[in-house]
């Protein structure tokens, strides 16, 4: 079987050789085919497999042995004759060539199914290029047929999008792999990092490769001791059917010592490790991440989404990546259709960052009226490992759903539903982990404030981190015949205020404590307006800013916090109030302290700011021509514009209109005040 992409992007392992990686498995085929005969595997004999007679052709013209060798991968083939041998389902002597038991195959997960408001399986060229992470395929009508439903509209040439500029490609490297192999006879894995905490608290990312089919899977990280490996090896296994006769990975101190070789010791497999300082051993892995990073960055770039969102790109980009078909033989199948044995639905395809509308009707535990919107949105950010829907993530909630009923709008940027929280930063950077320096930054430095959930359940305390997670053990030369373990600390060592120490874990510091309910002592309360007591929307001048924050009480008194974001529970600064009780007339009369969090008026000058002011007032968007005004409100109008001052005051029978300098409307005016009952300014409109 030779593996032959039909994209531009051929699968080549990024080996040092500077030659062209291409499976080429014919020799061992027919060595491997003839030890199944003689385990009686295989009939002994098939119409299939027996060449035509001479000066008879045919009459199947899909027959892999008519016309051409099925083996001799030298024939030419055209497209035509691809399509009609990919449009019927893989031969099961194919799928025996690559699993040992061909009756049991992995179930087709969840998430490759679609749900019942899913069933669009026309695309035309444009979403069909952003589905696959902008792929530039020689001819994507292979792409689309390799599924079990997908139509492809051709309108003309395709428009260039900014996905098409995310990554430049680089010149070809790798070397032949000629061993046969079958379904999870050996799997390549590595640890994957983002440049940031990517949402759902995942800082590293777990890629598996199966090296027969080229199905890969990635599983998310929180962080990359050996207990959080173990457990992504778990739900491989569930996802797999299985696990692999062996592993192979980079020189990985966490992939081969610790708790994830003994896993997989116990789990009776084994792992291979690459010498040191030559990861390209691992190259099969190293060449799927690099196809996986450009999707991915051709995901965020088209939706001008976050960083943060690089776990949810990658993941999806890796659910595509194994739709998108090869050429086995003389026909074209796709490592879904390998390993599950029937071909993907289009169905299940989206645009990834895509807005969509599903139902809700409740806000937390409360339920909205009947007159109120049931919907939702939210940006779509994957499919559910569990269920046959997809996962959207609200910004302003920070929360996940999985409706059942779903409406994409496909065309529109997240930006415009949620412009106050999403903020595309450029780009994206990830790679795969190198043990020799964490390319991730550390989220909680030492010296950080933190907020930890009390023991005893009953509220919450506050620290300071002293020591965050490090590696204590030296280097394993062999991974594979010694069984010694790596071991990282605990976790991150927190000094509380109290002056104990306590040893978390990353999940409770990303995890928002709990706030208990605290009853206060009401004689602290007492002589404070309502609007002044703890937990109050308060918005204060300070340092010659107004900032909208609120008021809290402790033992050491009133004080004025400021948070980073309206659903934060991080602090960004506080101002003590150490005589609120008393000073707090004062702090409101003086506009110091202004109740809720309304639009302070421009006219309102923060008292701590002593530079110079001013203010401009824009009459563009007066309706009338001139303002009605009535004679109880002012007997003199001054009248500006741009010819210098006019005087109007109103006499019996009308206005008296006098022009005059800056200097004489002064004293016409500080004569007259006696009798000035409103003074206002305003344009001359119309005069």
């Amino acid at each position: 079987a030779v593996l032959d992409l039909p994209n531009d992007e051929e699968a080549v392992l990024d080996l040092p050789n500077d030659e062209e990686a291409v499976l080429d498995l014919s020799d061992e085929e027919v060595a491997y085919q003839a030890s199944l005969d003689e385990r009686g595997l295989l009939a002994e004999s098939s119409d299939d497999d027996l060449p035509p007679e001479p000066g008879v052709s045919s009459s199947n013209p899909t027959d892999e042995s008519s016309g051409a060798d099925p083996d001799d991968e030298s024939s030419e083939i055209d497209d035509a004759t691809v399509l009609l041998n990919t449009a019927e389902a893989l031969p099961s002597r194919l799928l025996t060539t690559l699993h040992h038991d061909p009756s049991s195959l992995p179930d087709v997960r969840p998430c490759s199914t679609p749900a019942p408001c899913e069933n669009r399986t026309t695309f035309d060229q444009l979403k069909f290029h952003r589905i696959f992470g902008c792929r530039n395929f020689k001819n994507a009508q292979l792409v689309a047929s390799s599924s079990s439903n997908a139509k492809l509209l051709h309108a003309g040439e395709r428009p260039a999008t900014l996905g098409d500029f995310t990554t430049m490609d680089k010149p070809k490297a790798g070397k032949t792999i000629k061993k046969l192999r079958r379904y999870l006879d050996k799997v390549h894995l590595d640890v994957v990092y983002g440049d940031c905490v990517a949402l759902g608290g995942y800082r590293y990312a777990l890629l598996l490769v199966d090296v027969a089919t080229r199905y890969c899977w990635i599983y998310g990280l929180t962080s990359i001791t050996g207990s959080a490996i173990a457990d992504a090896l778990e739900l491989f296994r569930a996802d797999a059917g299985g696990l692999p006769k062996k592993f192979h990975a980079d020189f990985d101190k966490r992939l081969i010592g610790g708790n994830a070789l003994r896993w997989i010791l116990r789990n009776k497999s084994k792992i291979i490790a690459a010498p040191a300082g030559r990861q390209s051993s691992n190259g099969l892995a190293e060449r799927t991440w690099r196809t996986i990073i450009r999707m991915a960055r051709a995901y965020i770039t088209e939706k001008q989404l976050g960083r943060e969102f690089w776990f949810y790109a990658v993941h999806h980009a890796a659910l595509m990546l194994n739709q998108i078909p090869g050429r086995l033989k003389r026909r074209l199948t796709t490592p879904f259709e390998l390993v599950h044995g029937v071909k993907p639905d289009s169905k299940t395809w989206f645009i990834f960052g895509s807005i969509g509308y599903f139902g809700v009707d409740k806000d937390g535990n409360v339920a909205r009226a009947t007159l109120e919107d049931q919907t939702l949105d939210g940006i779509a950010v994957g499919r559910d490992d569990a269920s046959n829907t997809i996962v959207f993530y609200n910004p302003l909630t920070k929360q996940y759903y999985s409706p059942p009923i779903f409406k994409l709008d496909e065309d529109r940027l997240p930006v415009t539903n949620f412009p106050r929280n999403i903020k595309y930063s450029g780009g994206l950077t990830c790679g795969l982990f190198r043990n020799r320096t964490d390319p991730s930054p550390e989220p909680f430095p030492p010296g950080t404030r933190v907020t930890l959930a009390s023991p005893a359940d009953d509220g919450e305390v506050r620290g300071t981190v002293v020591n965050v997670p490090l590696v204590t053990t030296e280097v394993f030369t062999s991974a594979v015949n010694s069984p010694s373990t790596l071991e990282c600390s605990a976790g991150y060592t927190i000094e509380l205020d109290n002056g104990s120490r306590r040893e978390v874990s990353f999940e409770e510091l990303v995890k928002p404590p709990k706030t208990p309910s605290v009853s206060l002592d009401t004689a602290a309360l007492e002589g404070l307006p309502y609007f002044l007591h703890p937990g109050s929307k308060v918005t204060m001048d300070h340092d010659g800013t107004f900032h909208k924050g609120y008021i809290e009480h402790s033992s050491e008194g009133f004080r004025f916090v400021v948070y980073r974001h309206p659903r934060s529970k991080t602090v960004d600064f506080a101002v003590p109030l150490p005589k609120l009780k008393q000073s707090w007339t004062t702090l409101v009369g003086d506009d110091v302290l202004i109740p809720g969090h309304g639009t302070v008026s421009t006219f309102l000058r923060p008292a701590s700011n002593n530079g110079p002011s001013a203010k401009h007032v824009s009459a563009k968007n007066l309706l009338s021509p001139c303002p009605l005004l009535s004679s109880r409100l002012c007997t003199h109008l001054i009248l500006i514009d741009k010819f210098g001052w006019t005087l109007t005051t109103r006499k019996k029978g009308g206005w008296n209109s006098t022009r005059s300098s800056n200097a004489s409307l002064r004293n016409s005016i500080l004569h007259s005040a006696d009798r000035v009952s409103s003074l206002m300014l305003f344009p001359l409109c119309a005069f």
